[in-house]
């Protein structure tokens, strides 16, 4: 993706999916200050995810799925509070899921951050996101229990670190113990 994108700063929708790209995403496109959609899904981009994303303030839609980013989760993104769908999935994401996402992002109604490497605990304020109808945060290395009740098993499927409801693996020490550790359920006779 060349550069010179960043000079089309009228443009609303930026949709380049299934087209084989390669390289990083640049900076540049930070300066697309009107951009409400961005589809970067399904190509061959790598690299971190630049942060001047974050600077894109309409942006409602952002998929960038399928390829091979690496890094953590983008700070910047924490700006980005028009956003209501965030697809990152298929990558080589790792580090931690933000506790910031409620605050940050409160309007999304999607959130995949499927088959990624991130690890540590689900956020417990996820609960929170009041907009979510949509949370896939399956294949990653999450450990801990499920802090939150609306979500259904599916959203953690693969996903073997994790215990407590909605899945079927109790946890440690109760229900909402920090230990982590999950436990198969079996029948008390």
């Amino acid at each position: 993706m060349p550069a010179s994108i960043g000079e089309m700063m009228s443009l609303q929708v930026i949709d380049l999916t299934m087209n084989n790209l390669t390289g990083r995403i640049p900076s540049s496109i930070g300066n697309c200050s009107y951009l409400k959609a961005l589809d970067l899904g399904n190509n061959n981009f790598s690299g971190e995810i630049p942060s001047s994303l974050g600077q894109l303030k309409h942006l409602q839609s952002l998929h960038l799925n399928d390829n091979m980013f690496s890094g953590e989760f983008p700070t910047s993104f924490m700006n980005l509070s028009s956003l209501e769908i965030l697809d990152l999935g298929n990558n080589r994401l790792s580090g931690n899921i933000p506790t910031w996402i409620r605050n940050g992002l409160a309007n999304l109604r999607i959130l995949k951050l499927r088959s990624n490497a991130f690890s540590g605990g689900v956020p417990s304020n996820l609960s929170n996101l009041t907009s979510l109808q949509v949370l896939d945060l399956t294949e990653n290395n999450l450990t801990g229990s499920i802090p939150m009740e609306p979500f259904v098993e599916s959203a953690f499927a693969g996903t073997q670190g994790l215990c407590g409801s909605p899945l079927v693996f109790k946890c440690k020490g109760g229900e909402n113990s920090d230990k982590g550790k999950s436990v198969e359920n079996e029948d008390n006779d």
